[in-house]
C-alpha cells in the first residue's frame, strides 16, 4: 500500500489517478519475464509437459476453429453441437445440452 501512495499523490494533483493506480499495480517488466521453474524431475509431470508441448499447435488450431463458429449470446447451439461432436470423437458419450438437462429435470 505504501508503494501506491506516492504514485497516487502525484496523479491526483495532475488528474491521472486511474492511470497511476494501474501502472503502480502492474508487475515490473523484469519480474514478468522471468521463466517459471517447473519440477521436471517428476517423471509424470515431465511426460505431461512434453505432451502439452507436443500437442500445442494442434490445441491452438482446435481452439481457433471452435471460436470461428458463430455463437452470439443465447444462440450458441452450432458451437455447442460442434464441441459435443469433438468430445464424442474422443469417446465421451455422457453428453447433454442444457435444454436436454432441463427437460430431464422437468420429467423427474
Amino acid at each position: 500500500m505504501t508503494r501506491l501512495r506516492p504514485a497516487l499523490a502525484g496523479a491526483v494533483r495532475t488528474g491521472g489517478a486511474i492511470a497511476a493506480l494501474a501502472s503502480a499495480a502492474l508487475p515490473a517488466p523484469a519480474r514478468a519475464q522471468r521463466p517459471i521453474a517447473l519440477p521436471t524431475a517428476d517423471r509424470a509431470l515431465a511426460a505431461a509437459l512434453a505432451t502439452l508441448q507436443r500437442d500445442n499447435a494442434w490445441t491452438l488450431a482446435e481452439q481457433a476453429s471452435i471460436c470461428e463458429i458463430a455463437a452470439p449470446p443465447f444462440k450458441e447451439q452450432a458451437r455447442a453441437a460442434d464441441y459435443m461432436r469433438r468430445l464424442a470423437a474422443f469417446g465421451v458419450d455422457a453428453l447433454r445440452t442444457e435444454a436436454e438437462r432441463e427437460r430431464e429435470a422437468l420429467q423427474n
